[in-house]
């Protein structure tokens, strides 16, 4: 009976957590295409602090 209360918990954390991590690799041209939109118009040199790497694609293998 103890097990059956505690059931709920993993499926609300998967259910959180699957739209946030899973979805993105599993769909990853919808996501690039998000960002493609969001960063346009978008000059990483100006607004980068000096000294740190500039953006890279989040989705490139390395």
């Amino acid at each position: 009976i103890a097990a059956a209360t505690n059931y709920p918990k993993p499926l609300v954390f998967d259910a959180a957590f699957y739209p946030i991590y899973f979805r993105p690799l599993l769909l990853p041209e919808e996501y690039k295409n998000e960002q493609s939109i969001n960063r346009a118009g978008i000059v990483q040199e100006d607004i980068q602090p000096a000294g740190l790497k500039v953006w890279s694609d989040p989705f490139g293998r390395k």
